[in-house]
């Protein structure tokens, strides 16, 4: 019996149905079908564009080993917006709807980020890429379908939080992807391990996949650190320009990155960002920013690791290909400044760049105590009472008893600081007269080289000794209710970990009691006692005036210790005033927020007028403060001290 054309048309569209589809793996598959969404990358900054592995040739291996028989998980640590694992788990999502359709489990820290995810990156993912669209609308308006349920043909995506258990009933697939794993609940409704329980979703799937990403947190609690740990941990090698040694790019020495693999570091004369260069430490000859990038294109993957079944993949951000933002020379120039800044906000902004962009565990042996004969030896003598560069005061006293400690703090501009001096004043607290020479003390005007003269800007007292009586804080409050316009508070430590650095908080009797986050201060005094050199955040402390060895002694009489998820501060000495007195100095110069660079120039200005002393007048900083500064007493955003890395 004879065909006609259109029979003979129909019989070659059903032979096509049935041509086995060419062998691809999940890159070489993304680079076929996958388009980036309009506005997710400057790539498609003006509408939707072909995702290529080519821009990014590091994900490339990373995407095999998901689907590769041998490997049993994935394991990607990289640097934010550099290594590209959001577009490497949309590739694998993408792969197992179109590719290889089955169903997905993808778990995020919380419900709130799960449905960021779905909505920012999933939804625009399968509009953007013709043949996931063609799949997905057959069954987009399905009652099933929602925000954390993708159903399509051959499948669906269940997006799950690990602080829900109610997100995770129903949900199974043979691909199983954990994101920000670091983020997760320690036990999610006391069921267990977040991780452990993901994995129970793919129990009925011979060949599941599992993917784990996240950026490290702290050492000894970052989960994907330890995961990384397990695999054969490879890194990005490539040939250097000038002596052809294959290295790796590390920030400094001191890296937790396989020791033994030669590297390159980069490094920038003091002061000048913009001569920023990698310097190869096989050859010791440097090379600039485009022979990075272009040493970045020739690279490949190591392992450094035995496998064992673990493939895991480490990238920061000194392989980045991208070019500079404006404003840059380059991006060395870019990385070099960024740091700079970090140094001068604080360790946590420190933090940010060590588990961001170099993608490695922010070690708590930055907050172990400084040995105390380091900084005994740093003893200097003051030519004055105020060294000149002095030109605010704070003081923080705590209450013993059988006495009272204070401590004069000066700071200068960038906050440098300089101890001025500790007093012990003894007498029973429950008593007038240690407090009469409280207030003698509190009240002196302190004269500066310049002739004019300063008084404490803020004086904080402890109110929470002895096992936090209300017997031993009445008199601290009764002390301070009259003196509080002339910023004279009532403090008490705060031991909840991550508590702010202040917390203001008015009592039933009218005390504003200053709640003072213990972790936070002390972790400043640590990391700005770090610092070796005189400059931003540096400090001083001068011979005599009771800075003896057992006042540093107890200036590093504590370290942090970890217990489960949760930081401790531990006492290794059995005194540690001069700790608290140094903490709550710290507190109290937050507090006032005062503009340091305005104040300068105004004891300038005001020594200007030393030749006409009836017209000199005691300079109070506290009339000046930030144009941008809070209100009175309301709490900022708290700032924390440089950490050397």
């Amino acid at each position: 019996m004879g065909m006609n054309a259109s029979t003979s048309i129909s019989i070659s569209r059903i032979g096509k149905l049935y041509t086995p589809r060419a062998r691809r793996n999940v890159w070489q598959w993304a680079d076929e079908n996958r388009f980036l969404a309009k506005g997710v990358s400057a790539k498609s900054e003006h509408g939707n564009a072909r995702y290529q592995s080519s821009d990014a040739p590091h994900q490339r291996k990373v995407q095999e080993a998901p689907t590769d028989p041998e490997v049993q998980m994935t394991v990607m640590i990289g640097a934010s917006q550099i290594f590209g694992k959001t577009e490497v788990i949309n590739n694998i999502i993408g792969y197992h709807m179109d590719y290889k359709p089955t169903s997905t489990v993808v778990m995020y820290p919380t419900i709130e980020t799960a449905e960021k995810f779905s909505k920012k990156k999933l939804r625009p993912l399968i509009e953007a890429t013709p043949c996931l669209a063609e799949i997905a609308s057959s069954r987009s308006r399905s009652s099933d379908n929602t925000i954390l349920v993708k159903d399509f043909r051959g499948g669906s995506i269940f997006i799950v939080g690990s602080n829900s258990t109610s997100s995770l009933r129903g949900a199974s697939g043979a691909v199983l992807i954990g994101d920000e794993i670091d983020d997760y609940e320690a036990d999610i409704g006391g069921q267990g391990d977040p991780v452990d329980l993901l994995w129970k979703r793919g129990e009925s799937y011979p060949n599941v996949v599992k993917v784990l990403a996240s950026t490290p947190t702290v050492q000894g609690r970052s989960r994907i650190w330890d995961y990384w740990q397990s695999s054969d941990q490879q890194l990005w090698l490539m040939p250097c320009v000038n002596c052809g040694e294959r290295i790796i790019f590390k920030w400094s020495m001191i890296s937790k990155l396989p020791p033994q693999i030669p590297c390159a570091l980069i490094e920038w004369p003091k002061g000048n960002t913009e001569a920023a260069q990698m310097v190869c430490q096989c050859c010791s000859k440097s090379f600039n920013d485009e022979q990075r990038r272009d040493m970045y294109f020739a690279g490949d993957w190591q392992a450094t690791a035995p496998f064992k079944g673990i493939r895991g993949f480490h990238l920061n951000w000194l392989y980045c290909p991208w070019r500079e933002h404006k404003g840059f020379k380059n991006r060395l120039h870019e990385m070099a400044e960024e740091w700079e800044r970090a140094k001068k906000k604080g360790s946590n902004s420190i933090k940010v760049i060590i588990n961001t962009g170099l993608c490695e565990c922010f070690e708590m042996e930055y907050e172990k105590p400084p040995e105390w004969e380091a900084l005994h030896r740093r003893l200097e003598p003051y030519e004055t009472l105020l060294p000149e560069a002095v030109v605010y005061l704070t003081a923080f006293v705590d209450v013993q008893a059988d006495r009272l400690e204070l401590q004069v703090e000066g700071w200068g501009l960038e906050e440098e600081n300089w101890s001025i001096e500790t007093k012990k004043l003894f007498g029973n607290p429950h008593e007038s007269g240690v407090w009469e020479a409280l207030d003698a003390e509190i009240t002196r005007r302190f004269e500066h080289p310049s002739g004019a003269s300063l008084k404490l800007s803020c004086v904080l007292i402890d109110s929470g000794g002895q096992n936090d009586s209300k017997a031993f804080a009445r008199p601290v409050y009764q002390f301070v209710r009259p003196r509080q316009s002339r910023y004279v508070f009532a403090a008490k430590g705060s031991s909840e970990i991550g508590a702010p650095l202040f917390l203001p908080k008015l009592q039933k009797n009218g005390v504003l009691l200053q709640m003072i986050g213990s972790d936070v201060c002390k972790s400043e005094v640590y990391t700005r006692l770090s610092i070796i050199s005189p400059g931003p955040l540096y400090n001083h402390f001068p011979e005599g005036r009771g800075y003896d060895q057992e006042f540093f002694q107890q200036l590093t009489a504590e370290r942090v210790s970890i217990e489960g998820r949760r930081r401790v501060w531990t006492k290794i000495r059995s005194r540690n005033e001069a700790l608290d007195l140094k903490a709550g100095n710290i507190a109290a110069f937050e507090i006032r927020n005062p503009n340091l660079a305005a104040i300068a120039e105004n004891l300038k200005r005001s020594a200007e007028l030393v030749k006409r002393p009836a017209e000199v007048k005691p300079i109070d900083p506290i009339a000046v403060t930030r144009a941008d500064a809070p209100k009175q007493m309301a709490p900022r955003r708290r700032r924390v001290g440089f950490v050397r890395w």
